[in-house]
C-alpha cells in the first residue's frame, strides 16, 4: 500500500512531472494544489501516478454508464475534462493559473453552448444543449472529485447566466441532469440557491416532472421543492441555511 506524504503546499517555483497514460505533464505543484486541492492529495498518494489517479476517479463517478442509464458522460470525455485543466495549468505561470483556466473553462462551456443553439439536428428532441450540458457535468465531477471551488464557481456563473434560457427548451429529464451537476459541483449554498431559482422561474413544475425517476432525481426534486417553498415566502434575505442541502455523493 502507497503511503501518503507530505501535503504542505511546496514553494510556487518548483514543477512536478505528473505521469498520465499518454504522456508525462510538468506542472508548478503549487499551482495544482491551489486550484485542484483533491486531486493533488490523491496524486501525492498515488506517487505522482496521475493516470491511475484520474482512472480511478472516472470509473467511480456517478455518471458514467450504468450508474446513469440515460444520456451517460463518456470515460474518455470525463477523462479529458481533468486532462486539459491540468494542460492549461502546465501552461499558466502560478500568478494567474487561477485567471487563465477560469477564463478557459467559460469559454469552453459558452463555445459549447452556442455550438447547441446552432445545431439544427437537436431541435425537437429531449435537449438542445448537449454538447454544453456534457462539458458541464464533466466538469462538475471534477470540481467535486477534486474538491476544486475555483471550478465551481465558474459553473454557478454559467448557470446563472444560462439557466432561463436552458430551462426553456431542454426537457424535464435534460434539465434534471444539470441541475444534479449544480448539485456535485463544490461551491457555495448561496450560488445553488440563486441557479436553482431561476430554473423554477421558468420551470416551476420540474420538481414533480421529475419525482420518481430514480434516486439522483428524487434528490433534486427535494431540494428543488424546499428551494420553491423558499422562494414563496419572497423574504428579503432567504435563509438559505435552513433548506437542508443534500448533496449526492
Amino acid at each position: 500500500m502507497l503511503q501518503a506524504q507530505s501535503l504542505s503546499p511546496r514553494p510556487p517555483g518548483i514543477n512536478r512531472g505528473l505521469q498520465t497514460n499518454n504522456a508525462r505533464i510538468t506542472v508548478q505543484e503549487y499551482t495544482l494544489l491551489s486550484f485542484l486541492p483533491g486531486l493533488y492529495r490523491q496524486i501525492v498518494q498515488a506517487s505522482y501516478d496521475t493516470g491511475a489517479v484520474i482512472d480511478h476517479l472516472v470509473s467511480t463517478s456517478p455518471e458514467i454508464w450504468p450508474r446513469t442509464g440515460w444520456n451517460p458522460l463518456y470515460e474518455a470525455e470525463l477523462a479529458d475534462a481533468y486532462l486539459s485543466i491540468i494542460r492549461t495549468l502546465a501552461r499558466s505561470s502560478s500568478g494567474e493559473a487561477d485567471v487563465v483556466v477560469s477564463e478557459a473553462l467559460m469559454s469552453k462551456l459558452e463555445g459549447a453552448m452556442a455550438l447547441d443553439n446552432n445545431d439544427t439536428r437537436m431541435r425537437g428532441g429531449r435537449f438542445i444543449h448537449r454538447r454544453s450540458q456534457h462539458l458541464f457535468r464533466c466538469l462538475a465531477e471534477v470540481s467535486h472529485q477534486a474538491k476544486s471551488s475555483k471550478i465551481g464557481n465558474v459553473l454557478a456563473q454559467f448557470f446563472y447566466r444560462y439557466a432561463s434560457e436552458i430551462a426553456s427548451v431542454d426537457q424535464s429529464s435534460a434539465l434534471c441532469q444539470w441541475c444534479y451537476a449544480l448539485l456535485r459541483a463544490t461551491t457555495t449554498d448561496m450560488d445553488r440557491y440563486d441557479c436553482l431559482k431561476r430554473v423554477l422561474r421558468v420551470r416551476p413544475d420540474l420538481p414533480a416532472k421529475i419525482a420518481g425517476s430514480g434516486n439522483k432525481a428524487h434528490k433534486v426534486a427535494q431540494l428543488l421543492d424546499r428551494v420553491a417553498t423558499n422562494m414563496s415566502r419572497r423574504e428579503l434575505k432567504p435563509r438559505v441555511e435552513a433548506l437542508d442541502w443534500c448533496y449526492p455523493e
